[in-house]
């Protein structure tokens, strides 16, 4: 085998892409004669690359020597031939950005954005803020990922995703989390209806069904339906229906819950016939509240038969007392009540009125009572506990009967229950959690009549 060694000036074309390029390169070139000739090279002199126009520069530092990884030029037939340059070493996908979870029902949705160069995505999660994190889904496909199995609802879960590509995984994205949650269902059927009949009027009520937040009332003049429903989105649960009845034809009734999540069976159904009699007079049998003091504002609530229809309710005299939002049903009425402030104390009347029954056959008696003064603190005992303790708390003073509430300032950490109270006297259990903040707090109680003064206690 012979070797020679000489530089030559060869003008050769050379594909990267789509584009061609003229190279023009002066090559040290050793000449092995063999059965086929061929040529290596050391080294490059000068290069001239001609695209638009001719650019110059000088190579100093690359070797293209054989196995380098750069361009490989055989000589073949007495022409240098170049091959394309290998791509350069693909890098793995930087870290997945914009990562979203949502919760459902023992599931979580995630969502993240596009990582670039990514060919597939690694779904990581974890029951620790933090990992570590066991990967639940590798080489997803898409940008989005609904983790629907092994989830517990209540638990809170936390998610990363990774991209990844022939180069290998990138770097974890940010970490989300989320809490599934069981969602609302249907609230189970109204029991309890009851239909009482009036004159062209049946008045129903029915008990309340877990979870309703609104009933639908529905109607038929057939045993066992089909029913139409006439008062949707019902709120209370009661319902008088005083339009589109006849004297002396039998109606059916069934009633409905409603929430979020749908709606329930249908109740067990019903049935009335109202009549021009309409069930006669009404009659009262109790009421709540009984009594009230001046200036005082509540709902009254009656109770009694025939009291579908009430058209007003009577107070005698009715000097200083308003009556508005009357709400009635066969057997209750609900009205809103307003004393005055100067409003007569004493034993007032009370009777109620129905469109079809007149005004009921007995009275009621109720009272007003003059207006307690503000109450007033002496003393509270002990005035000092320590913190994570339950003890009974004594509080003295005038005005007391009527307390409603015994307030610490400030009342965090502090658990008030258990109130009893006499016209000089509260007790009341209280609670001291054991973080409870230490120091000062202002002791005082409330009645209709407003808050009393206060007294300090300390917590230790």
């Amino acid at each position: 085998m012979s070797k020679r060694t000489g530089s030559t000036k060869t003008r050769i074309r050379v594909s990267a892409g789509r584009s061609r390029q003229v190279i023009v390169v002066s090559l040290v070139l050793t000449m092995i004669a063999a059965a086929g000739a061929f040529a290596q090279w050391t080294g490059i002199g000068s290069l001239h690359r001609r695209q638009d126009t001719e650019k110059s520069g000088q190579v100093t530092t690359q070797s293209f020597a054989p196995g380098s990884p750069s361009k490989e030029y055989v000589y073949a037939g007495g022409r240098l031939v170049a091959t394309e340059e290998p791509a350069g070493t693909p890098a793995p996908p930087p870290a997945p950005g914009g990562l979203v979870a949502t919760a459902g029902n023992a599931q979580v949705l995630l969502i993240w954005d596009v990582a670039p160069g990514a060919t597939g995505y690694n779904v990581k999660r974890s029951t620790t803020n933090g990992g570590p994190y066991s990967t639940i889904a590798p080489g997803v496909t898409g940008t989005s990922y609904n983790n629907n199995t092994g989830l517990t609802n209540g638990t809170t879960y936390y998610y990363v995703v990774s991209g990844s590509n022939t180069a290998g995984e990138g770097p974890n994205s940010s970490q989300v989390s989320a809490t599934p949650t069981s969602g609302p269902t249907p609230p189970p059927a109204p029991t309890g209806l009851a239909a009482t009949p009036g004159n062209a009027q049946v008045s129903l009520t029915w008990n309340a069904a877990s979870g309703a937040t609104s009933y639908n009332v529905k109607r038929a003049t057939t045993n066992g339906g089909p029913y139409s429903t006439i008062a949707p989105g019902v709120t209370g649960t009661s319902y008088n229906n005083n339009t589109g009845l006849t004297n002396g034809i039998t109606y059916y009734y069934v009633v409905s819950a409603s929430n979020s999540a749908g709606e329930s069976a249908n109740s067990t159904q019903v049935s009335a016939t109202p009549t021009s009699g309409g069930g006669g007079a009404p009659t009262l049998s109790n009421m709540s509240p009984a009594t009230a003091i001046q200036g005082a504002s509540f709902t009254l609530t009656i109770n009694g038969s025939n009291l579908a229809g009430a058209t007003s309710v009577n107070f005698s005299p009715p000097d200083d007392v308003t009556i508005t939002n009357i709400n009635s049903t066969a057997v209750q009425v609900t009205c809103a009540v307003s004393i005055g402030a100067t409003a007569a104390t004493g034993g007032r009347l009370l009777t109620v009125t129905t469109a079809s029954g007149g005004t009921s056959t007995n009275v009621l008696v109720f009272a007003i009572n003059s207006s307690s003064p503000a109450p007033a603190v002496s003393s509270i005992s002990p005035a000092k506990k320590a913190q994570g303790t339950t003890f009974t708390l004594t509080i003295s003073g005038t005005n007391l009967s009527q307390t409603t509430s015994v307030n610490f300032s400030p009342s965090t950490g502090i658990t008030v229950s258990n109130i009893v109270a006499n016209s000089t006297q509260v007790t009341a259990t209280i609670s001291i959690s054991a973080n409870a903040g230490t120091g000062v707090r202002q002791v005082s109680v409330t009645t209709p009549a407003g808050t009393s003064n206060t007294k300090s206690f300390t917590v230790n």
